[in-house]
C-alpha cells in the first residue's frame, strides 16, 4: 500500500460521529479502497487484527477517523498519512457495517445474502412463511441487491413481518451477519472479498428519484 505525505484533493474522506450511546455513525459520505460509506451507516468494531480498518480516536478534542496499522506505524485512511499515536488511539478494528435496507443501494461483485425474518406483534404464520418464500436468500450478483433490500424494506408495510439481512463473501459469514443484524437493516463486511459498492452517493432527490424508478420498474415489481 502506498502512503502520501498530504491527502489527494479528489478523496472523499468519511467523516465520523461517535454519539453518546456509544454508537459510531457517519455523518457524511466517504470511500475507502473504492467502498462507498454513507450517511446513516454504523461502524460496528471487533478486535483490531493485522490487516483490518481501524477506528481511531482523537486524544483530545477532535472527530473519530479510519486508518490502517502498518507495522507500528498508524496511517489515515484514505489519504495514507501518518498518524501520530501521540494524537490517536486505536478504538478497535472495524468489523462490519449496518446499514438500513431502505438505503441499501446496489454492490458490484457477487454476493452472498442471508435474510432472517423477524416475527412483529401483526405476524400471522401464513405472512412469516411467505416471507421465508419471498426471501430466499442465495448468491446474488450486486446490481440484483438493490431492488432486494427495496423489497425487504417494506416488509412490514405489505406482509407485517420484519427483516434483517446479513451480505458477506461466504454463506457461513453472511449467516453470522444476518442474525445480528437488526430488524429492517443490513449489515456487511467491510472490504469483503465479494465486491465493492458501486460509487456513488446519491442526494437526497435523486435518491427519491432513484427508488421511484425501481419500484416502478416492471422488472422490479415489490412482490411479484
Amino acid at each position: 500500500m502506498t502512503h502520501h505525505t498530504l491527502p489527494s484533493p479528489s478523496l472523499n474522506i468519511p467523516r465520523i460521529r461517535q454519539n453518546r450511546d456509544g454508537a459510531i455513525v457517519i455523518t457524511s459520505w466517504g470511500e475507502i479502497e473504492g467502498q462507498i460509506l454513507r450517511a446513516g451507516d454504523h461502524l460496528l468494531l471487533g478486535a483490531a487484527e493485522v490487516g483490518r480498518l481501524l477506528l481511531l480516536v482523537p486524544r483530545g478534542h477532535g472527530r473519530p477517523m479510519l486508518g490502517r496499522r502498518n507495522g507500528t506505524q498508524l496511517f489515515a485512511e484514505p489519504s495514507g498519512v501518518r498518524a501520530s499515536e501521540t494524537r490517536w488511539q486505536v478504538a478497535g478494528g472495524v468489523s462490519s457495517v449496518e446499514r438500513r435496507l431502505e438505503r441499501g443501494g446496489a454492490f458490484g461483485g457477487r454476493w452472498h445474502v442471508t435474510t432472517r425474518v423477524v416475527p412483529l406483534q401483526a405476524s400471522t404464520p401464513a405472512a412469516l412463511r411467505a416471507a421465508r418464500e419471498l426471501f430466499v436468500g442465495g448468491w446474488m450478483e450486486g446490481h440484483a441487491l438493490g431492488p432486494f433490500f427495496l423489497r425487504a424494506a417494506v416488509t412490514p408495510e405489505r406482509l407485517g413481518v420484519g427483516l434483517a439481512v446479513g451480505l458477506a463473501a461466504t454463506p457461513e459469514r453472511s449467516e453470522a451477519l444476518a442474525v445480528e443484524a437488526r430488524n429492517g437493516w443490513l449489515r456487511f463486511d467491510v472490504l469483503s472479498s465479494g465486491g465493492q459498492v458501486i460509487a456513488g452517493p446519491w442526494s437526497a432527490q435523486e435518491e427519491e428519484q432513484r427508488q421511484v424508478m425501481l419500484f416502478d420498474s416492471p422488472q422490479t415489481k415489490l412482490f411479484g
